[in-house]
């Protein structure tokens, strides 16, 4: 039986009046109960799949520790296996201070006409023709099995959003022959963002958003017999993980650069990338987070990319490992066909001056490379390296043991042979359009700090430099128009998102204007309801 969730449309001031406070709802009984928009105060089971095609709001009424309210999927016979959420076309679904634990999907039995049946076990989030939203905070996903991909959430479709703050995934799985995204997988032109810092939040006093964004999070222990044994990303679809703060808000800067608030760890994948994957035009960026400990059978312990593009700025990257004796390439990172990385001053030692914990390949038991790039993948860039990222131990441009490597397949007796030579790295003397390929503003200047060289770009427009935490985004309400610049200008009337290059005033489009602050907008809709109830 499926609960769907549908609601009628309330006056602007009794929403506004939902969000200040929504009712507790205290129950004895063990079942879930799934009714409109609550807060709930006990542990209970789900028995059945809820169906959200509007807004629905749950909520826990513990923030922290052991007490946390869990929802536990349970299995009933006349019902099969089953997952929690599904949130269709239109619908929009927000959790908050929860434990979401188990949800199980096995193969779609024949005759079945659902094309992602098998897909999200915990919440599944597909946009067929209308925006689609799934929203977290605080929240913990585990125990998640589906049988193709997405243990735990499902993304698809390009009207698809989600956004989660502060969250955690652990032991979720994919668990088919080809199954992708042990915890996570975005698939076709669907968006995902994970942000250990509280965006959302961020304007609240600093002892709670310190409270919120310096509670250590994992995504720890999933895996996929495939490929992406924490997370994947197919098709075009586009993940973002934030381990660090990526907008310039105050109370970020505040603080040292951190990469060991978010950590991805013991994560395992059959094939490819341990902890990620991208393919099918897939992308992946990573930035201010800690990838160590990984496991895939083959090909990138960490990261692996085909036809897709990986980026990792302000992270560690260490200790991960491709296990097979013969065959196992990238103890860190494997590029295959048609992929890009880049490497935004991140390390692959957590100690680069010692370099006491380098990506690793069981072959032979030796130190293995920390990237290995094919020769039909695209590019490996190095931008802002101020330091050695592979330690001063090693030497990455010493033939016998490089820590990037070029495979080049030579034909020896009629087989082909694999032979790892030093990669040689993009720099701004033979590629000086490598700032402007990932985003980035020239005039490009090369890094001779360390043999690997790297190449010095600008922060785009709509952020600035910090010395300590790279490019930021300017908040809403501030724009950045000038290469270089180390802060942003105030302009509270025009800037409608985060990364504004413009103060210009709005343009009319339809006869509606377009760019308004939403503070502004939320400031009109107040005056609005307070006005329409002063004066009855």
């Amino acid at each position: 039986m499926l609960i769907h969730a549908t609601y009628t449309r309330l006056p602007l001031f009794l929403l506004l009046a939902s969000f200040i406070g929504f009712p507790t709802l205290t129950s004895s009984s063990t079942p879930c109960a799934f009714v409109g928009s609550f807060t709930s105060t006990d542990h209970c089971d789900v028995t059945s799949t809820t169906v959200v095609n509007s807004s629905m709001w749950i909520q826990g009424d513990k923030d922290d520790g052991p007490s946390k309210i869990t929802m536990k999927m349970v299995t009933v016979a006349s019902l099969g296996k089953r997952r929690m959420f599904d949130v269709v076309d239109g619908g929009n679904l927000t959790l908050k201070n929860l434990q979401l634990s188990g949800g199980q999907l096995l193969a779609q039995p024949l005759g079945g006409t659902d094309n992602f049946y098998e897909y999200g076990a915990i919440v599944r989030v597909v946009a067929n023709s209308v925006d689609t939203y799934f929203q977290a905070f605080d929240c913990q996903f585990q125990n998640g099995i589906s049988y193709s991909g997405g243990g735990a959430v499902y993304a698809n479709g390009a009207k698809t959003r989600v956004s989660m703050e502060g969250v955690t995934f652990t032991n979720n799985e994919a668990s088919y022959v080809w199954g992708r995204g042990g915890a996570i997988l975005v698939d076709n032109f669907a968006t995902l963002e994970i942000s250990q810092f509280p965006l959302t939040r961020q304007s609240e006093d600093q002892q709670t958003v310190d409270k919120i964004w310096k509670k250590v999070n994992y995504i720890k222990g999933n895996s996929a017999s495939h490929v992406g044994g924490a997370v994947a990303a197919i098709n075009s679809g586009s993940i973002a993980i934030y381990g660090s703060p990526h907008i310039a808000f105050p109370k970020a800067l505040q603080d040292a650069a951190r990469k060991d608030l978010l950590i991805i760890t013991e994560n395992s994948a059959g094939s490819m990338g341990g902890a990620f994957m991208v393919e099918s035009g897939g992308n992946i960026l990573l930035r201010g987070v800690s990838v160590h400990h990984n496991v895939a059978g083959y090909f990138g312990g960490a990261l692996a990319a085909h036809t897709g593009t990986l980026r990792a700025e302000q992270s560690l990257i260490f200790n991960n490992s491709v296990v097979h004796p013969i065959y196992g390439l990238g103890g860190g990172i494997f590029l295959d066909v048609n992929a890009r990385f880049v490497n935004v001053n991140s390390m692959y030692v957590k100690d680069y001056e010692t370099a006491s914990g380098p990506n690793y390949v069981a072959r032979s038991g030796v130190v293995g490379t920390d990237v290995t790039m094919a020769a039909e993948a695209l590019h490996y860039d190095v931008i802002n390296m101020k330091q050695s990222p592979y330690g001063k131990d090693i030497d990455p441009v010493n033939p016998v043991s490089p820590n990037c490597a070029l495979l080049q397949i030579d034909i020896v007796g009629g087989n082909p042979v694999q032979n790892e030579v030093p990669l040689p790295l993009a720099s701004c003397d033979n590629d000086p359009g490598v700032c402007g390929r990932n985003n980035m503003i020239g005039p490009c200047s090369t890094n001779k700090t360390h043999p690997t060289y790297s190449s010095d770009c600008k922060c785009p427009l709509g952020s600035i430099r910090s010395t300590q935490h790279g490019c930021l985004k300017c908040p809403s309400n501030f724009f950045n128009d000038v290469a270089g610049a180390t802060s942003c200008k105030p302009c509270p009337m025009w800037a409608p998102s985060p990364g504004s290059s413009t103060c210009s005033p709005p343009e009319e489009v339809g006869g509606a204007i377009v760019g308004v602050s939403s503070n502004l907008v939320l400031t009109a809709l107040l005056t609005m309801v307070c006005t329409t109830i002063l004066g009855r």
